[in-house]
């Protein structure tokens, strides 16, 4: 596993990230299904910066877009999905299926500023296990491939 952690101009960079694609989607009224989550502006907040902290990781350049995810991955080429707690499940949506090429998908831990990056999968891996929910399935913390395994893109 790799971490990081960010400085408080990272935090700050990434927070207004995260910011910006929330407002977008509430002045569109096209706020994305975040399967009840209580904090969505929270919630985009650390995933800008768990996102960040991927980059940061492995040596990548994040270029903190807004409104770019149904066309480009967030780093290189990954998909980041950040989780409060390490022991959660690796989520995959339907509109993952097929996205990017089947790009590797790395469950990120933590709340700003402290990351790890705990394992990934690509969603073609994910989407024949049980259903989480209607549209999406799910991964075990302990079925991803380690990160050392993480193909370089």
């Amino acid at each position: 596993m790799r971490e990081a952690t960010l400085t408080a101009y990272e935090m700050s960079m990434s927070g207004a990230v995260g910011f910006r694609r929330r407002l977008i989607q509430v002045t569109r009224g096209q706020a994305r299904d975040s399967f009840d989550c209580p904090d969505p502006w929270g919630n985009d907040i650390e995933a800008a910066c768990a996102e960040m902290a991927f980059a940061k990781m492995y040596g990548l350049y994040w270029d903190g877009s807004v409104d770019t995810y149904k066309d480009l991955p967030d780093v290189g080429g990954y998909e980041v999905r950040r989780v409060s707690d390490p022991m959660h499940h690796l989520i995959i949506r339907k509109q993952d299926i097929g996205k990017h090429d089947d790009a590797p998908v790395v469950m990120v831990s933590g709340v700003a500023p402290h990351f790890v990056a705990i394992g990934w999968a690509r969603p073609s891996e994910v989407a024949v296990n049980e259903r989480a929910w209607k549209d999406a399935w799910r991964m075990a913390a302990g079925e991803l491939h380690h990160m050392d395994e993480l193909p370089k893109l």
